[in-house]
């Protein structure tokens, strides 16, 4: 719902709609650590947001906001960093886990016409 009516909320509603997928994003990132980056975790996660946030441009008729997949992507590359460095008892984040996180955006860009403006970001996140 927020995501179809996106277009139409004024800018405190976004503000408040960023800060809480930063928080949920922060809880979720925090977990996976914490449960030593499971690969059925991640694909749990990964799931969840190809179908939700990146399932192509209309689903059901819903078009997605660019700023939000924009704004996911920079929460999910800084939350990944943050929780990586936060703890040393935790199981560090390797390469492979990362780039398994990130699938979904991979399979976005391999089944559809990549929006080059989150290409661009993806990568500026990921340098």
């Amino acid at each position: 719902t927020i995501i179809r009516d996106w277009h139409t909320m004024d800018k405190y509603r976004v503000d408040k709609f960023y800060t809480l997928l930063r928080l949920m994003i922060q809880q979720v990132v925090q977990y996976m650590a914490k449960r030593h980056w499971n690969i059925g975790i991640i694909r749990l996660f990964n799931d969840v947001i190809f179908e939700q946030f990146l399932g192509g441009a209309n689903n059901g008729g819903v078009h997605k906001s660019r700023g939000v997949l924009l704004h996911w992507m920079d929460v999910l590359v800084d939350e990944l960093s943050t929780a990586t460095t936060a703890s040393t008892s935790q199981q560090q984040l390797t390469e492979a886990t990362f780039l398994d996180i990130l699938d979904p955006y991979f399979a976005l860009f391999q089944h559809s016409i990549p929006d080059q403006q989150l290409v661009k970001r993806m990568m500026e996140q990921i340098l």
